[in-house]
């Protein structure tokens, strides 16, 4: 395998370092102008009862986010037995990854939630006596859709495959409309995080596939020839 990049692999890269250096430069200018009338409309005019149930269960990481990750390794180990479960957890190291890279990014951007400046005129499912951000009051990015944006973008590119990439991109925006909604996040934050969240994704998921030869083992198509069978030409 050539150490080089090919064309294609370069202008990947000098294109995901190009988006990562805009996004954190608009970063700076977090929230935008405007957005805070998308807030509310999301917040208040799309409240209803079951809507609460729902963003607020798509949001817990003990209700939703675990169980979905427990789903997406049986799956996994079903379909490619051990190299699933090596995926699974180079998945796990890559969501390690987004989870400190979106703490670094709060603290080093320091922009307040909107539950933390403006707990007055949005509502609060999750804590219908408002005034409650939980620990952490900077929401730039958002981690949750960082991580399960990261998840849809590395499984949809290792495994090359829409029926994987399709229902996490769909279950991901749904999950940052439910930081919208709950009013822990702008718009603005939860699209920034989005963003990161396919650029982390994109790069693990191109290093795995560059130097990890079971990589190729799950995709579809032709498998590669193993040690024996070229031995055997």
């Amino acid at each position: 395998m050539s150490p080089h990049l090919t064309k294609p692999q370069y202008w990947f890269a000098a294109g995901v370092i190009t988006t990562a250096l805009v996004a954190l430069a608009v970063a700076r200018w977090l929230p935008i102008a405007g957005e805070t009338a998308l807030l509310v409309t999301i917040n208040q005019q799309w409240a209803s009862p079951w809507a609460d149930k729902f963003f607020i269960w798509i949001s817990e990481r003990e209700t939703f986010t675990a169980p979905l990750l427990l789903l997406i390794l049986a799956v996994l180990i079903k379909n490619h037995g051990l190299n699933g479960l090596k995926l699974w957890g180079l998945l796990a190291l890559a969501i390690t990854l987004g989870d400190q890279l979106g703490n670094l990014l709060k603290e080093l951007f320091s922009q307040p939630r909107p539950c933390a400046v403006m707990f007055d005129l949005i509502r609060q499912p999750k804590h219908p006596a408002g005034g409650s951000c939980g620990a952490m009051t900077t929401g730039t990015p958002s981690s949750h859709a960082l991580n399960f944006f990261l998840t849809a973008t590395f499984l949809g590119l290792t495994l090359r495959s829409l029926r994987w990439f399709t229902p996490l991109l769909l279950i991901a925006i749904a999950v940052g409309l439910s930081r919208i909604y709950l009013g822990v996040h702008y718009p603005s934050q939860v699209v920034l995080g989005g963003m990161l969240g396919v650029l982390v994704g994109a790069a693990t998921a191109c290093l795995c596939r560059r130097y990890l030869p079971f990589i190729s083992v799950m995709q579809p198509g032709p498998k590669p020839a193993t040690a024996e069978q070229t031995e055997n030409r």
